[in-house]
């Protein structure tokens, strides 16, 4: 598969991920149907699952360069829906510790599902891809507050714990946490996708320096 059809993929289950948002205000008019909580669950589980597919096409991809090309298309296009998304809830009164799911608004509904199902995919993304993904990411090509972003994407979504997201989807954003916040990883956080040199590297910006052991969380991540 040439490069080009690979950036199709992505973005055609971008696309997927987001729903109705281009559509959600003629939905509106003719009194939307919004899935209840339970019913999105399950979705949101189909969703991730969707994802492996994803993280097949890039591990597939023979070169470094199409590789790079191949993450920088995925990681802006990623990064411009979470920057929509963010502000739609922000400006909302929504606060999904007290308000029922789904939320009246469709617009905000689709923005919401859209926020967890993307910051899953971002984080499972530089997960499996750290060592380019860092280097494309930490050079500002894509904007320089992408982790300050992200880091709100992980606590919003927490925020409907296992209402919605399944006990996998959780253990991935409580991961995705710790690799781009290197000082709250444990002692025991160790990523196997990373290179060594960069592995030790990492280490050196926690807190305090131990010697890491290989625990029983990164050991794989085939099962997210």
């Amino acid at each position: 598969m040439d490069l080009t059809n690979i950036l199709i993929v992505i973005f055609l289950h971008i696309a997927l991920v987001i729903g109705s948002q281009e559509t959600s205000s003629n939905e509106a008019e003719q009194g939307p149907k919004l899935l209840n909580q339970k019913a999105y669950a399950k979705l949101f589980k189909e969703r991730r699952k969707e994802g492996k597919d994803l993280l097949q096409i890039i591990k597939n991809e023979g070169t470094y360069e199409r590789k790079y090309k191949l993450l920088e298309g995925a990681y802006e296009k990623l990064l411009n829906i979470l920057q929509q998304t963010q502000h739609i809830i922000q400006t909302s009164r929504y606060d999904p510790l007290v308000d029922k799911f789904p939320p009246k608004d469709v617009r905000l509904f689709d923005a919401i599902t859209v926020t967890l199902e993307n910051t899953c995919l971002f984080g499972e993304i530089l997960i499996h891809n750290p060592d380019i993904s860092y280097r494309m990411l930490e050079s500002q090509q894509l904007g320089p507050d992408w982790k300050e972003l992200i880091n709100w994407c992980i606590k919003y979504a927490r925020q409907f714990n296992d209402r919605i997201i399944d006990d996998k989807s959780q253990e991935l954003l409580w991961l995705i946490d710790q690799e781009i916040n290197p000082e709250k990883r444990t002692e025991n956080y160790i990523n196997p996708y990373r290179s060594s040199v960069h592995q030790k590297d990492g280490t050196k910006k926690q807190k305090k320096a131990k010697k890491l052991e290989r625990g029983p969380r990164m050991v794989s991540r085939d099962e997210f």
